[in-house]
């Protein structure tokens, strides 16, 4: 996150005043799309192995 604003120390807190912004957004793949790249992975990796095998 990127902060438009200023820090002080209060005491034994750390106070903000401003806003914060988010600026990038990350998304998460879902189980099914992780799962098929999991697998190609595997395809590729056994094909690769019988290929240097032979």
């Amino acid at each position: 996150m990127l902060s438009d604003g200023t820090y002080r120390y209060d005491g034994n807190t750390l106070v903000f005043s401003g806003t914060l912004t988010n600026r990038s957004s990350q998304s998460i793949p879902e189980p099914t799309t992780a799962t098929l790249s999991l697998l190609a992975l595997a395809a590729l990796a056994a094909r690769r192995r019988r290929k240097l095998s032979v």
